[in-house]
């Protein structure tokens, strides 16, 4: 499957930047690894996974941050799958999950978090998904 297709970047309205370090998304409940952040705005975020998920589920997920920012080690937010799309060939799933009801200091912190040198501009170029 092509991620770029049909991802929803046709309705986004925010440009997304990718990750360009491994961040683990985990369920915020009972700290079940969801997968790895592939691309993150202060609307939701693509995580790739192991798991598919059905869309319209409410998570409480939580991201560790690598070092501190503005004095917190993680982010953690609610969010709902908006999207699960199986990669052909293998046991894994891109999944597009929407935040809700973020909380003003998470948006400043997740502005900063991608900010940072641990993000860049994401290109229509998604070979750095297979790397």
């Amino acid at each position: 499957m092509d991620p770029e297709k049909n991802c929803g970047d046709e309705r986004r309205k925010l440009p997304r930047k990718k990750a360009n370090s491994y961040f683990e998304v985990r369920n915020n409940e009972n700290n079940e690894l969801i997968g790895m952040l592939v691309d993150l705005n202060v609307k939701g975020m693509r995580v790739y996974s192991e798991k598919s998920l059905d869309s319209g589920q409410y998570y409480r997920l939580r991201i560790n941050l690598p070092k501190p920012v503005m004095n917190q080690v993680q982010i953690v937010f609610g969010a709902v799958i908006v999207w699960c799309r199986k990669e052909e060939g293998a046991n894994c799933s891109y999944i597009g999950f929407e935040f809700r009801n973020l909380a003003q200091i998470d948006r400043e912190l997740i502005e900063k978090v991608i900010g940072s040198s641990k993000f860049a501009e994401l290109k229509k170029d998604y070979n750095f998904i297979r790397d």
